[in-house]
């Protein structure tokens, strides 16, 4: 009897412990999303506001040395309000994501010394059911902003310079994995400081009483 009692007493604890770590990932996520998602959260943050692509970057210098380097810079703005307007809608895939999150899953995500575990697991398993959903979104903003209409007139007023043949690009695919790429590094930093706040792995995450300001311009 003592054993039964034991085992059931370790099957609740169990339970509990893949719970917190299910809202300590719910938590890093909603803030990632929220703090990406706002008005400037890509394009004023540094760590991952979406470059003019370096591939084309001889492209890029042509276009500066031919004054057209408004167009570039609008393009570029308008590559992360499209990132930031598409963010939001990926909520509901990490939510599930969460949910299904298996004990034994919970157990090496959190007993591990990868200060960042939950964020990696969670761009391993939704990494391509994200990137086929926020495609049409980062498309139809990028279309709605202006940047698909920034880099068509790039390409056009290259169309007689050395850089013609080089602006064979997939912008939108570009952008898809860049905002990807963003919210997880967010992702991570916001469950390095949770972990970082707990007294002890897991249980004090759902009384975290503050989370320090991530820097961002």
């Amino acid at each position: 009897m003592a054993d039964v009692i034991a085992q059931g007493i370790h099957k609740v604890a169990d339970s509990e412990f893949g719970d917190k770590l299910k809202q300590l990932l719910r938590n890093c996520i909603q803030k990632a999303i929220e703090l990406c998602g706002k008005d400037g959260g890509f394009l004023h943050n540094d760590l991952i506001k979406i470059k003019f692509p370096a591939q084309l970057a001889p492209v890029e210098k042509v276009a500066r040395k031919i004054g057209k380097g408004d167009k570039i810079d609008h393009c570029e703005d308008n590559m992360n309000t499209a990132a930031e307007s598409a963010v939001p809608k990926l909520t509901e895939i990490f939510l599930k994501a969460i949910e299904a999150l298996s004990l034994h899953e919970a157990k090496g995500i959190i007993q591990g010394e990868d200060t960042s575990a939950g964020t990696k697991y969670l761009q391993s398993n939704c990494n391509s059911e994200l990137d086929t959903a926020v495609t049409p979104h980062i498309q139809e903003a990028m279309e709605g902003t202006g940047a698909h209409s920034s880099w068509e007139k790039v390409k056009k007023s290259l169309s007689k310079t050395p850089a013609k043949g080089k602006t064979d690009f997939d912008m939108v695919k570009y952008v898809v994995e860049m905002t990807l790429n963003g919210l997880f590094k967010v992702c991570a930093q916001f469950e390095e400081q949770y972990r970082k706040h707990m007294e002890e792995k897991i249980d004090s995450v759902p009384h975290v009483p503050h989370i320090p300001h991530i820097p961002h311009s």
